[in-house]
């Protein structure tokens, strides 16, 4: 019997040699191997032919009973897969969507040089306002939908654009509005830049938001600009600092009288403040921010407002997220079980909940559950999916669990690019 393998041919060829080879010693025929394992004599005579079509996990643990293999072939069965994924990885074509998170990454360069000459932009055409107004609104539309690979192919000449039209703006209050569609652009811009790791471009950014911000008197505004921010502290581990400043923006936003604004601001920043506190382990403090979160929903429609999507479902979505970081997985299981977000929340928050699903699915003892909550946020948003460091945890935890590794997972890894 072979215990070492040899580098001269595939695993798939030593299985099927050892197993002619084991059954040959036991000076038996295929027949009467097949008798004593419950097979009938073609699957013997299959398992020891080499080729691509391997034996199932079944037919291997038979065989082994059967000849007292003492685990050789599941050994070299399990070797023969790992070759086999490996093949299709390497022979299969590049996707869409890898070849859009590749556009992504290639198109970085020419938005930091934008970011950098916003301020001194070349000469160029600037569009009326209202026409800026919709190309800044569709920036922000392909972010909250993950379509990153567009928004990075158009966001560089706008953030251009838009620094010209600061310059050449007439009055106050044309300098004030191009501020704002500034504030939209660069949040838009920051968006691609934190999600896909580039933390301190993400950070320069967050200072040009807020530069831009504190050009104009629009407190609304000034709720979007901290819930941002909070990334900053998010990168640096500082929990105590995001939740100081986002409480502080809860009590900056007006509220002499209930409006549409004053709800969507304090909803959407008591949302975040949620998030905060449960990842650094306050559960109080976090069900209270999403009590808030509910109670300002109740006057807000979801819709997606100076960039951040909000509304009753989009506080639901958090209510999995809150109880993912707090550590309490049967709670975020509960909340998550038999819901689906609505199709009006954008791709990237809806992807989020099932991103969010997943770890707690997995911690309960539901690895099927969460592979398909994984699924399901690469079907809603892809780019958003595979940048996520949450859905490579989870799949590292699913493989190794896996005694063996089905095609769709050794798929869904490697476009994730998970080994």
């Amino acid at each position: 019997m072979t215990d070492e393998r040899s580098d001269a041919r595939p695993a798939a060829d030593e299985l099927a040699a050892e197993i002619r080879q084991i059954r040959g010693a036991a000076d038996l025929s295929q027949a009467a191997l097949a008798r004593r394992i419950g097979y009938t004599r073609n699957y013997v005579s299959m398992a020891e032919r080499a080729g691509q079509n391997l034996p199932s996990h079944e037919l291997i643990e038979a065989l082994e009973r059967g000849l007292n293999a003492g685990g050789a072939l599941r050994r070299l069965w399990r070797a023969a897969k790992e070759e086999q994924a490996a093949l299709r990885r390497q022979h299969r074509p590049q996707r869409a969507s890898q070849l859009r998170d590749d556009a992504v990454r290639a198109g970085m360069p020419a938005l930091r040089r934008a970011l950098l000459a916003c301020d001194v932009p070349d000469d160029g055409p600037v569009r009326p306002q209202h026409e800026l107004r919709t190309a800044v609104a569709q920036a922000t539309e392909q972010r909250v939908e993950a379509r990153y690979a567009q928004l990075i192919a158009d966001l560089p000449a706008l953030l251009l654009e838009l620094g010209r039209a600061r310059q050449l703006a007439a009055d106050e209050r044309a300098r004030a509005d191009v501020a704002e569609l500034l504030v939209l652009a660069y949040r838009a811009a920051d968006g691609l830049a934190f999600k896909y790791g580039y933390v301190d471009l993400s950070a320069q950014i967050i200072t040009a938001i807020r530069l831009a911000a504190s050009e104009i008197d629009r407190p609304f505004l000034d709720a979007a600009v901290a819930y941002v921010r909070t990334e900053t502290f998010f990168a640096t581990q500082d929990l105590e600092s995001a939740g100081r400043s986002l409480v502080r923006a809860i009590d900056r936003v007006p509220v002499s009288r209930s409006t549409l604004e004053t709800a969507v601001a304090r909803g959407s920043l008591s949302m975040r403040a949620a998030v905060v506190a449960a990842r650094a382990g306050k559960p109080d403090e976090a069900e209270d921010h999403l009590a808030g979160a509910y109670r300002a929903a109740e006057h807000a429609p979801e819709g997606v407002y100076l960039g951040t999507a909000f509304g009753p479902a989009s506080v639901r979505i958090h209510e999995v997220a809150v109880a993912q970081e707090l550590g309490d997985s049967p709670t975020a299981v509960l909340r998550g079980t038999g819901w689906h977000p609505p199709r009006e929340i954008p791709a990237e928050r809806r992807s989020h909940f099932y991103i969010d699903l997943a770890p707690a699915q997995l911690e309960v003892g539901r690895p099927e559950e969460a592979f398909v909550s994984l699924q399901l946020a690469k079907r809603v948003a892809p780019l958003h999916t595979r940048e996520h460091p949450r859905v490579k945890v989870v799949l590292k935890s699913l493989l190794r669990g896996q005694r063996t590794v089905s095609d769709d997972l050794a798929t869904f890894a490697a476009w994730a690019d998970v080994n």
